[in-house]
C-alpha cells in the first residue's frame, strides 16, 4: 500500500523558525523612505558646503583686515620716520552731532553756573545792602544821641569852664555846628562798628543764611498783586457800605423808638 506525503508548504524567507507572520512589503512607501533619505543627505551636504563658504568668507576677511592693519602700520612707521604728524595721534574730527552736543552741554553749563552766581550776587547783595542799612540807622541815632548829649553838656558850668570852645560851637545853621559835627562822628563810629560786625564770622555767616532763605521766598507777580489790591479795596468798601447802612437804619430805629415813647 503506498503511503501519500504530505506536502509541506514554503514559509517566506526570514520567517522560518520564529512563528511570526511577515508584513508584506509595498514598493511605494520603500521607495519613499529611500527618497527622503536621499533628499536628507543632499540638504546636510548643502548645509555643509555653506558653513564651508562662510568660514572660507570670515577667512578672507580677517586676512583682508590683517593686510591693511599691516599696511596702516607700515604707513604710520614712514609718516613717522620722515617726521609727520600720525593720525591716529590726532584728534578725530567733530561731527556735526557730537559738536551739537558738545555746545548744548556748554551751554547748559555756562547757565548753571550763571544761576550760581547770581544767586551768591543776590544773596551777597542782599547782605551788603542790609549792613548798610544798619550803618545808616546807627549813624543818625548815634549823631541824635550825641547832639542831645552835648546840648545837655552845654548848659552846665563845668562844660563850659572846662571846654568853652565846643560849649561855643552853634547848635545848628553853620557848616561846623553841634548837629552836623555829631552825625559826622556817629557815622564814623557806625561805620567802624559795622565793618566789624560785617568781617565777624559768625555774625557773617547767619546773614548769609538769612539772605539765602529770604532768596527762598516766591514773591507775588505783578498781576497777583494788582489782583489781590483791587478785592480788598472792592470787599472793604462793600463792607463799609454794610456797616453805614445798618448803622443808619439803627439810628432811625431808635429814634423812633425813643420819639415813640415820648
Amino acid at each position: 500500500m503506498a503511503k501519500v506525503g504530505k506536502k509541506k508548504r514554503k514559509q517566506p524567507a526570514g520567517s522560518r523558525g520564529t512563528g511570526a507572520p511577515v508584513e508584506p512589503r509595498t514598493p511605494g512607501a520603500d521607495d519613499e523612505r529611500d527618497l527622503d533619505t536621499t533628499e536628507a543627505g543632499a540638504s546636510a551636504t548643502d548645509d555643509e558646503a555653506r558653513d564651508g563658504e562662510a568660514a572660507r568668507a570670515a577667512a578672507e576677511d580677517e586676512r583682508d583686515a590683517d593686510e591693511r592693519r599691516d599696511e596702516d602700520e607700515r604707513d604710520a612707521d614712514e609718516r613717522r620716520d620722515e617726521g609727520e604728524p600720525d593720525e591716529s595721534d590726532a584728534a578725530p574730527a567733530p561731527t556735526a552731532s557730537g559738536a551739537g552736543e558738545a555746545a548744548a552741554e556748554g551751554e547748559e553749563d555756562e547757565e548753571g553756573e550763571a544761576e550760581v552766581a547770581a544767586g551768591q550776587l543776590g544773596a551777597g547783595r542782599w547782605v551788603a545792602v542790609g549792613f548798610i542799612a544798619m550803618w545808616l540807622l546807627a549813624a543818625y541815632v548815634l549823631g541824635q544821641a550825641l547832639t542831645g548829649l552835648w546840648a545837655w553838656a552845654s548848659t552846665r558850668d563845668f562844660f563850659s569852664r572846662n571846654l568853652p570852645a565846643f560849649a561855643a560851637v552853634p547848635h545848628e545853621g553853620e557848616l561846623f555846628s553841634r548837629s552836623t559835627l555829631s552825625l559826622a562822628i556817629g557815622g564814623l563810629v557806625a561805620g567802624l562798628l559795622t565793618l566789624y560786625y560785617y568781617r565777624k564770622a559768625t555774625v557773617r555767616t547767619w546773614a548769609d543764611e538769612v539772605a539765602d532763605e529770604v532768596g527762598k521766598v516766591k514773591w507775588p507777580t505783578r498781576k497777583e498783586t494788582t489782583s489781590n489790591t483791587v478785592t480788598v479795596l472792592v470787599v472793604s468798601a462793600v463792607i463799609t457800605l454794610y456797616l453805614t447802612v445798618l448803622d443808619r437804619l439803627w439810628g432811625f430805629v431808635t429814634n423812633l423808638v425813643y420819639s415813640t415813647g415820648s
